[in-house]
């Protein structure tokens, strides 16, 4: 049983994309047993961050700290009247990386992420994290994709 007294620990991986937004609506549009808890986890990622931007590293991370503390907050919004007792963090480091090691600390249940269908050079570059995280993870993964008809 679960520390949290038979409720299920979900874990909800954001970056701020429309995907990740996507997966966090999905989560508060469902009902969920009682006791259940959500842990929203937001990642910046440096190396990410410094190939796409054109700005030094320490204006780079700052500015995506602060969007990563943004995201959170808004996920947090969304989930607030779902019911849902809701924990988050913002962590600094290789995406695929922190969210296996929070969803293994945290000991979820299931973790609900989106992925974005990368091809080309950023599929190269950054590979599916989608993926990895589904192979890797601890728990059951929901992965969550856009259809055309979807946040339009």
């Amino acid at each position: 049983m679960n520390s949290n007294q038979g409720g299920m620990k979900i874990l909800v991986a954001t970056d701020g994309s429309e995907v990740s937004q996507l997966a966090v609506h999905s989560v508060a549009s469902r009902p969920w047993p009682l006791r259940t808890e959500v842990k929203i986890v937001s990642v910046v990622d440096p190396l990410r961050q410094l190939i796409e931007k054109a700005e030094p590293l320490v204006q780079v991370n700052s500015n995506a700290f602060e969007a990563a503390e943004k995201t959170l907050k808004e996920a947090k919004g969304l989930l607030s009247g779902a019911g849902l007792k809701i924990f988050g963090e913002v962590v600094n480091g290789n995406p695929r990386e922190e969210i296996l090691k929070s969803a293994r600390k945290w000991n979820a249940n299931l973790l609900v992420l989106g992925s974005s269908g990368r091809s080309g050079l950023k599929s190269l570059l950054f590979g599916s994290g989608a993926e990895t995280i589904a192979r890797q993870a601890p728990c059951s993964v929901e992965v969550i994709r856009r259809r055309e008809n979807q946040l339009n």
